[in-house]
């Protein structure tokens, strides 16, 4: 095997082994709070749904009420 050939294949190998190996654990929990106004509004009772569930059954972002202005939040 040429030596280029061989810093080829250890360059490749060592780019990849960090992509392979992943994270161990989640960056931010589920549970912990996603900011100071949420931990504000979770302490009012206020606080927007993180998912909800569509037609079909599935589980998916709340993204209209969590972008709904304070005033105008759907229950």
């Amino acid at each position: 095997m040429s030596r280029g050939l061989a810093r080829i294949i250890f360059v490749v190998s060592a780019g990849a082994l960090p992509l392979l190996s992943g994270c161990q654990d989640t960056l931010f929990p589920e549970d912990a709070p996603r900011s100071p106004f949420a931990r504000y509004q979770t302490l009012r009772g206020s606080e927007a749904p993180m998912t909800e569930t569509d037609p079909y059954g599935n589980d998916q972002p709340a993204l209209r009420a969590r972008l709904a202005p304070l005033g105008q939040q759907q229950q």
